[in-house]
């Protein structure tokens, strides 16, 4: 089976990014955790578009989203 990759959309997001925006947003509310998801996904993104390494592009995805009240 091939893995997915992410690629901008949540239909291709692999299970370590739902894992970590559950873990991230202590929540059970679907919409907002839907919306971290896109959050982390977009900035993810962008940053390994700029040419960051993964695991940093990671990390500093999870603290944007850790940068915003979602209570």
């Amino acid at each position: 089976m091939a893995e997915k990759q992410l690629l901008g959309t949540s239909s291709n997001d692999p299970e370590w990014i739902n894992e970590l925006v559950s873990f991230l947003v202590s929540t059970k509310d679907k919409d907002i955790i839907k919306k971290y998801r896109k959050l982390f996904r977009e900035t993810y993104l962008s940053y390994i578009n700029e040419g960051m390494p993964t695991k940093m592009a990671i990390e500093k995805a999870k603290n944007v989203v850790l940068s915003f009240e979602y209570r």
